[in-house]
């Protein structure tokens, strides 16, 4: 593997083995931002019922990643990443009956650094969505996630184009 990862590398792997293996050969070359990426691919991987299956009978498989999102934990500060990895662990979690490894950690990281970024970021209302639909899907309750996006929606409710007020609200 050469010394960049790229987001292509991430999504030409196949199956869950290919990815992990990916992880594990660059991890040290890994930025806070491919782990979005990372955990975006698992779960589109995990839609084929062999690859969930693994996920159902050995939750543990994705231990790796979880370790390299705590690692990354005090730099996980993109409002898309944050967004794409809270809506990828849901869905995995959703569609396999079974929490990820740790994932009251990975839960708590993630609500930590939405509420952190809502102070010097702003979120479209994509990520908004994303986020909303993600603590929900699991039943995560977090009256401050909440508010800190019910701040970042109302700011953009008078610019923002309606599909984009229709999607949030969604």
């Amino acid at each position: 593997y050469n010394n960049i990862i790229s987001y292509d590398d991430i999504r030409s792997c196949q199956n869950l083995q290919q990815l992990l293996q990916l992880q594990s050969h660059t991890s040290k070359e890994i930025r806070p931002i491919n782990i979005s990426y990372f955990w975006n691919q698992a779960y589109r991987l995990i839609r084929d019922e062999r690859e969930c299956r693994k996920i159902r009978s050995n939750p543990g498989i994705l231990k790796p990643l979880v370790r390299q999102t705590l690692a990354f934990s005090d730099d996980l500060m993109n409002p898309r990443s944050l967004a794409a990895i809270a809506l990828a662990v849901a869905k995995i979690s959703s569609q396999t009956r079974k929490p990820i490894v740790d994932s009251s950690k990975v839960w708590r990281v993630l609500e930590s650094n939405i509420i952190n970024s809502a102070k010097t970021n702003n979120f479209s209302s994509e990520d908004c969505a994303n986020i909303l639909c993600s603590f929900a899907k699991i039943g995560r309750k977090s009256e401050h996630v909440l508010d800190v996006m019910a701040d970042q929606v109302l700011s953009k409710l008078t610019t923002s184009k309606p599909r984009d007020t229709a999607l949030t609200v969604w």
